[in-house]
């Protein structure tokens, strides 16, 4: 019997991938990953005006404020990768005197500008609330981190190098299968710790016209006591507007004082330069020599000019006029007498924030 060789072609080895590349490709994703896990749990405990207040990530794409049985408040969020927050409010510190209990729905009102000097720089609030759940995320994510690399290495110890040079030949030769796993399983823990797309529970998709002119325009209110937080919303809002108008105003007057102040000191400099002379010189007898004129006064620029604030209180409002303050008198200080709150809760730091906000970098706080 003849034996025909076998000229069938071996099979091409599968490429394998230098070590180099899998272990950039596995700390890829487990950065990804522990990152992606980060953000979307952070959270921070802060204040929402006078409330104590509870910030969360979420992935629907929705700022939601959480008012307990009133229902809620709900904003698109502007935040990229469908990114949300979910605020729950909680209660008003106890030691927060300037605003004191309501017995009853109508005693809501006796208190409003108290209240509502707190909502008076919303932009202070939202930058607080990123910067704090920004700072939990990035630490949460360096945890995240810190447990994958010790059970790396812990399973790397445990294994012995026999038994990991065994696996790593094994792993070589389904490179891709074991990495298009990995993406399956990253991509899955992902979607289970995201949230629903958002949905707002309105029947209107419309904005709530309580909000228009605000910085919450376009929000929605939810919840069957929509109409409550409608009603006596209201009266929050019309004093925010008459708040708003009367700062403004009141910055106006600022600005116009400083101005008649400018073109008066520019009239008087004027008028002392017109009326200024050479004095004369002392004409020089026997050994004496020409009078030596006096010394000049310190100039203008050796001059440090100070502004002195107090007893703030938490009025939020004035933030714009003290801005103003400090860039007309071009003070290089600005001293805080104190009173800056009102019991020093740590609600009120959104107004310590808001005051410090307004001073110019130029000039230390």
């Amino acid at each position: 019997m003849v034996v025909m060789p076998d000229t069938t072609a071996p099979p091409a080895p599968r490429w394998v991938p230098p070590r180099w590349l899998l272990c950039t490709v596995g700390v890829v994703l487990a950065v990804v990953a522990c990152t992606a896990w980060g953000v979307t749990t952070a959270s921070a405990d802060l204040s929402l005006g006078p409330h104590e207040a509870r910030y969360e990530v979420t992935t629907d794409g929705l700022i939601v404020v959480d008012l307990g049985p009133l229902g809620t408040v709900e904003l698109d969020s502007p935040a990229p990768l469908g990114l949300g927050a979910r605020v729950v409010v909680k209660e008003i510190p106890t030691e927060l005197t300037s605003v004191t209990p309501a017995q009853n729905l109508d005693a809501l009102g006796t208190d409003v500008q108290s209240y509502l000097q707190f909502f008076a720089t919303p932009d202070i609030t939202v930058h607080r609330a990123v910067r704090a759940l920004a700072v939990d995320a990035v630490w949460r994510t360096l945890a995240a981190l810190a447990a994958v690399a010790l059970a790396t290495t812990a399973v790397v110890l445990l294994l012995g190098r026999a038994r990991r040079r065994e696996l790593a030949a094994a792993a070589g030769r389904h490179t891709w299968e074991l990495t298009a796993g990995l993406v399956v399983v990253v991509a899955t823990a992902l979607t289970l710790s995201s949230s629903e797309p958002g949905t707002s529970t309105t029947t209107a998709q419309e904005g709530s016209p309580l909000f228009a002119g605000t910085p919450l325009a376009g929000a929605r209110i939810t919840g069957r006591l929509a109409g409550v937080v409608n009603t006596y919303g209201e009266q929050l809002v019309t004093a925010y507007q008459s708040s708003e108008d009367f700062y403004a105003k009141a910055n106006r007057n600022l600005q116009a004082a400083w101005d008649e102040r400018d073109d008066l000191q520019d009239a008087e400099d004027a008028l002392a330069q017109a009326t200024t002379t050479t004095p004369p010189t002392v004409p020089a007898t026997g050994t004496e020599g020409t009078a030596t004129p006096s010394p000049s006064p310190t100039a203008s620029s050796d001059l440090v000019t100070l502004l002195v604030v107090s007893d703030l209180h938490c009025n939020t409002g004035m933030s714009p006029l003290i801005h103003t303050a400090v860039e007309r008198s071009g003070a290089q200080v600005v001293l805080n007498a104190g009173d800056t709150t009102i019991n020093g809760t740590a609600v009120e730091q959104v107004c310590v924030d808001s005051f410090a906000s307004a001073i110019p970098r130029r000039s230390p706080p």
